[in-house]
Protein backbone atom coordinates (compact mmCIF):
# COMPACT_ATOMS: atom_id res chain seq x y z
CA UNK A 1 0.00 0.00 0.00
CA UNK A 2 1.15 3.53 -1.07
CA UNK A 3 -0.04 6.51 0.69
CA UNK A 4 0.78 10.23 -1.08
CA UNK A 5 -0.16 13.09 1.50
CA UNK A 6 -0.51 16.88 0.17
CA UNK A 7 -0.55 18.31 3.96
CA UNK A 8 -1.57 21.85 5.65
CA UNK A 9 -1.81 23.45 1.66
CA UNK A 10 -2.86 27.61 2.54
CA UNK A 11 -5.06 28.32 -0.20
CA UNK A 12 -7.46 31.57 -0.16
CA UNK A 13 -11.44 30.81 -1.30
CA UNK A 14 -14.92 31.97 -1.16
CA UNK A 15 -16.86 29.24 0.76
CA UNK A 16 -19.27 29.64 3.43
CA UNK A 17 -23.07 31.21 4.25
CA UNK A 18 -22.29 33.39 6.59
CA UNK A 19 -22.30 37.45 5.15
CA UNK A 20 -19.53 38.52 3.55
CA UNK A 21 -17.68 34.69 2.98
CA UNK A 22 -18.87 34.20 -0.94
CA UNK A 23 -17.51 37.96 -1.72
CA UNK A 24 -14.00 37.90 0.07
CA UNK A 25 -11.44 35.11 -0.40
CA UNK A 26 -10.26 34.20 3.64
CA UNK A 27 -7.21 31.58 4.06
CA UNK A 28 -8.33 27.53 4.42
CA UNK A 29 -5.80 24.60 4.72
CA UNK A 30 -5.89 21.46 2.45
CA UNK A 31 -5.05 18.21 3.65
CA UNK A 32 -5.37 15.06 1.35
CA UNK A 33 -4.26 11.72 1.95
CA UNK A 34 -4.72 9.12 -1.02
CA UNK A 35 -3.76 4.83 -0.75
CA UNK A 36 -3.80 2.83 -3.24
CA UNK A 37 -2.54 -0.55 -4.10
CA UNK A 38 1.10 -0.08 -6.12
CA UNK A 39 1.33 -2.74 -9.03
CA UNK A 40 3.71 -5.80 -7.55
CA UNK A 41 6.16 -5.18 -10.62
CA UNK A 42 6.26 -1.30 -9.93
CA UNK A 43 10.31 -0.40 -9.60
CA UNK A 44 8.64 3.47 -8.85
CA UNK A 45 10.96 4.87 -11.70
CA UNK A 46 8.20 6.63 -13.84
CA UNK A 47 5.61 8.95 -12.53
CA UNK A 48 3.41 6.90 -14.25
CA UNK A 49 3.63 4.08 -11.90
CA UNK A 50 2.38 6.59 -8.63
CA UNK A 51 0.03 9.37 -8.20
CA UNK A 52 1.25 12.63 -9.58
CA UNK A 53 1.16 15.08 -6.19
CA UNK A 54 1.35 18.28 -8.54
CA UNK A 55 -1.43 17.06 -10.25
CA UNK A 56 -3.25 16.52 -7.46
CA UNK A 57 -2.47 19.73 -5.88
CA UNK A 58 -3.85 21.34 -9.34
CA UNK A 59 -7.16 19.12 -8.57
CA UNK A 60 -7.87 20.91 -5.27
CA UNK A 61 -6.96 24.26 -6.17
CA UNK A 62 -9.42 23.97 -8.99
CA UNK A 63 -12.23 22.61 -6.47
CA UNK A 64 -10.98 25.20 -3.75
CA UNK A 65 -11.43 27.99 -6.63
CA UNK A 66 -15.42 27.37 -6.85
CA UNK A 67 -17.38 29.30 -4.35
CA UNK A 68 -19.64 27.00 -2.44
CA UNK A 69 -21.73 27.05 0.94
CA UNK A 70 -20.11 24.23 2.56
CA UNK A 71 -16.91 22.61 2.79
CA UNK A 72 -18.37 19.27 2.96
CA UNK A 73 -19.71 19.84 -0.76
CA UNK A 74 -16.13 21.08 -1.39
CA UNK A 75 -14.38 18.03 -0.05
CA UNK A 76 -16.81 15.86 -2.04
CA UNK A 77 -15.93 17.45 -5.05
CA UNK A 78 -12.10 16.97 -4.54
CA UNK A 79 -12.51 13.19 -3.73
CA UNK A 80 -14.58 12.33 -6.68
CA UNK A 81 -12.12 14.65 -9.41
CA UNK A 82 -9.59 12.53 -7.91
CA UNK A 83 -10.69 9.03 -7.94
CA UNK A 84 -11.91 9.87 -11.42
CA UNK A 85 -8.04 11.09 -11.92
CA UNK A 86 -6.61 8.05 -10.33
CA UNK A 87 -8.75 5.16 -10.45
CA UNK A 88 -6.53 2.72 -8.28
CA UNK A 89 -7.49 4.72 -5.36
CA UNK A 90 -8.65 2.80 -2.33
CA UNK A 91 -9.24 5.39 0.45
CA UNK A 92 -9.00 9.62 0.26
CA UNK A 93 -9.33 11.86 2.86
CA UNK A 94 -9.53 15.12 2.07
CA UNK A 95 -9.63 17.82 5.01
CA UNK A 96 -10.38 21.38 4.82
CA UNK A 97 -10.21 24.04 7.82
CA UNK A 98 -11.17 27.93 7.71
CA UNK A 99 -8.60 29.57 9.43
CA UNK A 100 -10.69 32.74 10.40
CA UNK A 101 -14.03 31.55 10.85
CA UNK A 102 -16.36 34.39 11.29
CA UNK A 103 -17.46 33.11 15.01
CA UNK A 104 -17.59 35.87 17.51
CA UNK A 105 -14.68 35.28 20.46
CA UNK A 106 -13.52 32.05 18.30
CA UNK A 107 -9.76 31.19 18.65
CA UNK A 108 -8.38 28.45 16.43
CA UNK A 109 -9.77 26.45 13.06
CA UNK A 110 -12.81 25.26 12.09
CA UNK A 111 -13.20 22.42 9.47
CA UNK A 112 -14.36 18.81 8.16
CA UNK A 113 -13.01 15.65 7.01
CA UNK A 114 -14.56 13.71 4.41
CA UNK A 115 -13.01 9.74 4.02
CA UNK A 116 -13.94 7.64 1.48
CA UNK A 117 -13.07 3.75 0.67
CA UNK A 118 -13.83 2.09 -2.49
CA UNK A 119 -13.24 -0.80 -3.81
CA UNK A 120 -11.96 -1.69 -7.03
Amino acid sequence: MVTIELKDLLLYSKHGIFEGEPVLAAPFEVSVILNYQEDPESVFFQLSETIDYAAVFEIVKVQMDIPTPLLEQVALRISIKLKETYPQILESVVSIYKLNPPVRQFEGKLGIRLHKTYSN
